[in-house]
């Protein structure tokens, strides 16, 4: 998915920084909720 950016080119590197950031956290929450939620069903 696309990063968001919130404010223009000056700014770019540290938006880039920030959604790496975001994807790396967001990946392996959305993997343990998933677990999770799989689990609920067993």
């Amino acid at each position: 998915m696309p990063p968001i950016t919130i404010t223009g080119g000056s700014r770019s590197l540290e938006n880039g920084a920030l959604s790496v950031a975001t994807d790396a956290s967001v990946v392996p929450c959305a993997l343990i909720f998933g677990a999770a939620a799989i689990l609920q069903f067993f």
